[in-house]
């Protein structure tokens, strides 16, 4: 799955835990309307149709397939997190965050990754061979002679990686770090009015 790291305060996070269960059930809800219009851009931006199609793909059907890296966009999950527990507390894990993948059980994850992603390496390589990798039950690996690069600039139509995630995030980035950055400064309240009745 793909992350994409909003706002992580551990401080905060600390006090929250020691709170009444209502008003981090609360900073839960703020959270999550604040980054609800990053959500919902990801979303529209995800192709519905296999961006991989037309002529120069017409043979093995570009990614409309079933397998593995086929397209399957009712399958692209897009969903909102939040993270109160010992991790975020450690700064290990955001506070917020958008996760975009495959649902479980189902193909999808894949090939938006790849068609998101492609050429993000930089340069392909047209000689040498691939590391090993698993193969029915042994290894393979095989010569590099610039696969992919059709892939890449047919691909380029949608713009360069991340073609569709980090581009539909970063619209609402500034707006949604200022929203949380509030529900923080709401929670930082509760915390003080809650130490003063103790």
């Amino acid at each position: 799955m793909q992350k994409i790291k909003v706002y992580g305060v551990p401080e905060v996070v600390r006090e929250l835990n020691l709170l009444d269960k209502k008003i981090v059930l609360q900073a839960r809800s703020d959270m999550r309307v604040a980054i609800k219009p990053m959500k919902s851009s990801i979303e529209s931006y995800i192709p519905n149709s296999p961006p991989l199609m037309g002529r120069s793909f017409e043979r093995n059907g570009g990614m409309n397939h079933s397998g593995r890296t086929g397209w399957n966009r009712s399958a692209i999950k897009v969903s909102i997190k939040t993270s109160f527990t010992k991790r975020t507390q450690l700064n290990q894990a955001s506070l917020v965050s958008v996760v975009v993948g495959g649902k479980k059980g189902t193909y999808g994850a894949a090939g938006l990754q790849i068609a998101d992603m492609a050429g993000k390496r930089g340069k392909i390589k047209t000689s040498g061979q691939t590391k090993k990798y698993p193969y029915k039950g042994g290894e393979r690996s095989h010569a590099l002679r610039g696969q992919g690069k059709g892939m890449i600039d047919k691909l380029s139509d949608y713009g360069s990686p991340s073609r569709f995630v980090w581009r539909a995030a970063q619209m609402h980035l500034s707006t949604v770090q200022k929203s949380v950055m509030l529900s923080i400064d709401k929670l930082s309240k509760s915390v003080n009015q809650n130490l003063q009745v103790k």
